[in-house]
């Protein structure tokens, strides 16, 4: 595979790279929105998927029991990152993932669900962790910020996938589809390098030169490069009790930031509203079918990704945040 890529220039190359990898968060975005569509037919009276529809309460821990396993696997990807480098930790994501749509395929009660979620969730967890980090370091200066936010592309069009398609297949043939595309889709992650970042930090330094070799445009940004690699190698690594005992505020200005922008990405209400989507929108009563609104829903969405990558290099992220911030204020409003 990398001597087709290989016939591409050095830029096109990193974009095939990245996009490969970031097909583990396109099966992602279609667990994201699985539920959507999903309680819907779990909880239907007349044509139940099991022998009785799921409760309200079921269908909330089927919800939430996902966020338990990203939570989870967050802590561990910290770990499994510099342990097992950026393309195995992402190989590795796939196993539950494909698990997760196997239990769900097999399911024959609301607890098996619950087991699945968890199982996805973990999966997401290491992938929303480490995809965009691979990305970044794949990437050159002049298109990381693009590459940087492919991902959230092809989550966008996972969960575009999902609210077209889930409304209208059973329960049982959509699960075969996801189990499908999860196998599918993790095949050509075999093939992509590891980070060059990565294999330097860890002694394999001519694997390293020769993977930026085939990704940079130039000789001179390659030892350019591998200079950074090695300042950085002369940094201490600050542990967690010593990151919290400084009072060095730049460093912790850093924190609040990461921090503050974790919380509020999450706080917006935008995962309650996805999960829940076409049980949300049937309750409202509108005048669109509320498996149309939310393909509508889905595309805007994808629509915004697209948006977002082919401008943040050009206004920065800091605009862009600021502006999604209003919008989601004006839709929660309305």
């Amino acid at each position: 595979m990398l001597s087709i890529i290989s016939s591409f220039g050095p830029f096109v190359r990193q974009y095939i790279i990245v996009i490969i990898a970031d097909l583990s968060l396109f099966t992602s975005g279609l667990g994201l929105a699985w539920t959507s569509p999903m309680l819907v037919k779990l909880a239907d009276e007349t044509n139940p998927v099991y022998e009785t529809p799921i409760t309200g309460t079921e269908a909330s821990l089927i919800v939430s029991l996902a966020i338990v396993g990203s939570v989870t696997s967050n802590l561990l990807a910290a770990y499994l990152v510099d342990k097992l480098g950026r393309k195995k930790s992402i190989l590795l994501s796939s196993i539950p993932r494909i698990c997760c749509y196997l239990t769900h395929y097999l399911a024959t009660a609301a607890w098996m669900n619950y087991v699945a979620r968890i199982l996805g969730g973990f999966s997401d967890g290491i992938s929303y962790s480490i995809v965009p980090m691979y990305a970044s370091e794949i990437a050159s200066k002049e298109i990381r910020g693009a590459l940087g936010t492919l991902f959230q592309i092809f989550s966008a069009f996972g969960i575009l996938l999902m609210m077209t398609v889930g409304p209208f297949m059973d329960y049982y043939t959509l699960n075969m589809l996801c189990l499908v595309l999860c196998v599918v889709t993790v095949v050509p992650i075999l093939f992509i390098p590891d980070s060059p970042y990565f294999l330097h930090k860890h002694g394999n330094k001519n694997e390293a030169i020769e993977v930026l070799k085939f990704l940079r445009p130039s000789e001179s940004e390659v030892k350019e490069e591998i200079l950074e690699y090695e300042m950085e190698e002369e940094v201490t690594d600050m542990t967690i009790k010593e990151l919290c005992k400084t009072a060095n505020l730049p460093i912790l200005k850093v924190i609040a930031i990461t921090v503050g922008i974790g919380v509020g990405s999450q706080i917006t209400g935008f995962n309650a509203l996805a999960l829940f989507l076409q049980t949300i929108l049937a309750s409202t009563n509108s005048s669109v079918s509320p498996e149309i609104a939310s393909v509508i829903i889905g595309v805007i969405q994808l629509v915004g990704s697209f948006f977002t990558a082919s401008i943040i290099d050009r206004f920065g992220r800091k605009p862009i945040l600021s502006t999604s911030i209003i919008g989601v204020t004006i839709g929660m409003v309305s």
